[in-house]
């Protein structure tokens, strides 16, 4: 008798980049798993299958509880506007219909910000992300706070925990300048969002064969938050990154084993 379809193995076979056996795992329990549609539609995306994100996506949506996946429900729904915009059949008013009265706030929020996106893909590109006004004032602040707190971090062996602490400043203050010049010196220590940061500040100069060249070896150092994340969605939400997902690079970032099975 064949075994039946686990969630856990399927998630395991993502993250070890088999993406063909993750999807098969994860096929049969859309339509009875609370969050494997989720993780569903984050492979399929990547593939380039908006039509299916669009067709398991909306019905979903619908039926996610935020509360239990407030990790992934934003993007969820962000899936699912993308889709609309890349052939699939979601429209804005279909999501619009999903917003009700006594919809809790995530809800509410993550299906407005759908609406606008595509109402509006020009205007509210960047609608479902956290995106900090640059403050190169608060910045060279933080910098001075943490030099008299830790001077010892400027002495001659703390070159990748320091670029690691800047750059770590450079994002919270929106500072895509100082994380070019950042990213110059050691980087062995980057975390995934300050990875993101600066591959970001690197796009924005229209340097994408290098920005790809800086993201890629770091791609492993993505690392889930919740167990329906299994792919790093934000290279396809953040229109800046979007644009190093070749075909190519996108099968790229699903063969890399990342996060534990990294």
């Amino acid at each position: 008798m064949a075994k039946k379809p686990n969630k856990k193995l399927a998630r395991s076979a993502a993250m070890q980049g088999d993406c063909d056996r993750a999807i098969t795992l994860l096929a049969p329990l859309a339509a009875t798993d609370a969050t494997a549609p989720a993780s569903l539609m984050q492979l399929l995306a990547f593939r380039g299958q908006w039509v299916d994100v669009a067709r398991i996506g909306l019905p979903f949506v619908d039926k996610l509880d935020p509360f239990d996946t407030l990790n992934v429900y934003s993007d969820t729904v962000a899936l699912v506007a993308w889709a609309g915009l890349s052939g699939g059949e979601v429209r804005a008013t279909d999501l619009k219909s999903l917003v009700k009265k006594n919809s809790p706030k995530p809800v509410k929020i993550a299906l407005q910000k759908a609406v606008k996106l595509l109402t509006d893909p020009k205007t509210n590109a960047r609608v479902f992300l956290s995106d900090t006004e640059p403050d190169p004032k608060g910045y060279a602040e933080a910098v001075e706070v943490l030099r008299e707190s830790e001077p010892k971090l400027w002495g001659p062996s703390k070159g990748a925990e320091l670029t690691d602490r800047l750059l770590g400043i450079a994002c919270s203050y929106g500072d895509h300048k100082r994380a070019l010049e950042l990213i110059k010196g050691d980087t062995s220590e980057l975390n995934w969002d300050q990875t993101v940061f600066a591959t970001e500040a690197m796009v924005a100069k229209k340097d994408v064969d290098g920005a790809w060249g800086f993201l890629e070896p770091r791609l492993g150092t993505w690392w889930p938050l919740d167990e329906a994340q299994v792919a790093p969605v934000i290279l396809l939400l953040n229109p800046e990154l979007k644009r190093l997902m070749t075909p190519e690079h996108c099968q790229k970032v699903l063969a890399t084993p990342r996060g534990p099975e990294a």
